[in-house]
């Protein structure tokens, strides 16, 4: 027996808990360059605003009184953390699968655990202020399911048993209420299936979630792929997909929109450089190293004047996770694709070719002048590095080239609550 939790707009319930007074009014929280709406409120998500649509084009929802919020990120992953730390306490096996979920496995344990998961929600609303809501199943899959007609049942009365609201446990219902749920379940709504398979599924006739789980597994794997067959097999009740955490990606990626227009060299290499020493950080965390860096920067497709759109490879020449080399290698890179003229508006950078750090080390180590340097002295420095980082805050150690004002726009972002003392709310009674 799974169990999931997921907080509610989990963004927004983060504001709403500094700022209760939000609560009463629609708002949304908006992404980069306070461009586009990354999360919305119950009431912002009763007068129709959608994820994902620009900020610009709810000026007629503004005048009606829609509020818009920068995405604090550094907020959010506090509450995250913390969050997650309560939802360990579920079970003893407990994965985050993402920023504001988590999956447990329950297995033979003793109880309810319908009452169980009840009993977490209380204390998660209690200690953190957040709404958060569960889903119970036999698969990973029909916890997911579950979780979803929890949610549907509390946002929309009616499309489900009002019982099954916030907390629903399908993985101890009987039959004809697991089938109900299936059958008003539509099948994009599907963990694994998302919109594509969704679409292609609702072409062959495929509408609901009881619709895809009658058909035949092979005919699904052939015409689908084995992932989709899982997810088949899932609904019906067959364990078959693991999650042991966040897998080590093969690429990591560091891009921004810029809060201005960049037209000099040494500022898009300072803001290079932070994006280089960002990614390696990332890279250290799952333990990786890389051997090649690929930078890129572009103006903006919407407005008027000249375009760019370049980017490069740069080989390091060693495999390695020190920021120092591949800042320098990453400034190569900028050098290279560098033409005056132009108001570069996005940049980024990609680490390539990772593989295990143990790698970097077995195979020594050049640095860029030929000088044979000691590789574990070198992955110790950059970690006292993220050790001091995470403890005195972000960029208190750094690379003297690395931008130190911030990369985006953030005109509407509420304080740091949590993570800066000058930040934190004062109470008067």
């Amino acid at each position: 027996m799974y169990a999931i939790l997921d907080a509610h707009s989990f963004y927004a319930s983060v504001e709403e808990v500094f700022r209760p007074s939000l609560r009463e009014h629609p708002f949304v929280v908006l992404g980069s360059n306070d461009g586009a709406v990354v999360a919305r409120n119950e009431k912002a998500r009763q007068l129709g605003v959608r994820m994902g649509v620009p900020w610009f084009k709810l000026r007629d929802m503004q005048r009606q009184g829609l509020l818009g919020l920068s995405g604090n990120m550094t907020l959010y992953c506090d509450m995250s953390l913390r969050l997650h730390s309560l939802l360990s306490g579920l079970a003893e096996h407990t994965t985050a699968y993402s920023v504001d979920e988590a999956m447990s496995y329950l297995g033979d344990m003793p109880g309810d655990h319908t009452a169980r998961v009840w009993k977490m929600k209380e204390r998660v609303q209690q200690w953190l202020g957040l709404p958060i809501g569960g889903g119970i199943g036999k698969t990973k899959t029909i916890s997911k399911l579950a979780s979803f007609v929890g949610k549907s049942a509390f946002r929309r009365p009616g499309s489900f048993p009002a019982e099954l609201a916030h907390v629903c446990n399908l993985g101890q219902c009987d039959d004809a209420l697991l089938r109900l749920c299936m059958e008003r379940t539509p099948v994009g709504e599907v963990w694994g299936i998302g919109r594509r398979y969704g679409d292609e599924l609702a072409e062959a006739g495929i509408l609901t979630a009881w619709q895809f789980s009658k058909l035949d597994p092979a005919m699904v794997r052939k015409r689908w792929g084995v992932v989709l067959e899982r997810t088949l097999r899932e609904l019906n009740g067959i364990d078959c997909i693991e999650i042991t955490g966040h897998a080590n990606r093969k690429q990591i990626v560091v891009s921004r929109s810029l809060a201005k227009p960049v037209e000099a060299r040494e500022e898009l290499v300072r803001y290079v450089s932070m994006f280089t020493a960002n990614a390696a950080t990332k890279m250290r965390l799952q333990g990786s190293a890389c051997s090649v860096v690929s930078v890129f920067a572009m103006t903006s497709p919407f407005r008027q004047g000249p375009r760019f759109a370049r980017s490069t490879v740069v080989p390091v020449g060693v495999i390695t996770d020190d920021t120092r080399i591949l800042s320098e290698a990453a400034v190569r890179g900028v050098h290279s694709i560098w033409e005056d003229g132009y108001e570069l508006v996005k940049s980024g950078v990609m680490l390539l070719d990772l593989v295990p750090r143990a790698q970097a080390t077995a195979q020594g180590m050049l640095d860029l002048h030929g000088v044979e340097i000691s590789q574990n002295k070198s992955h110790e420095l950059m970690l006292a590095v993220d050790q001091i980082n995470e403890r005195y805050g972000r960029k208190t150690v750094r690379v003297g080239m690395e931008e130190t004002e911030p990369v985006s726009k953030a005109e509407r972002r509420t304080p740091n609550y949590t993570t800066k003392w000058s930040e934190t709310p004062i109470v008067r009674a």
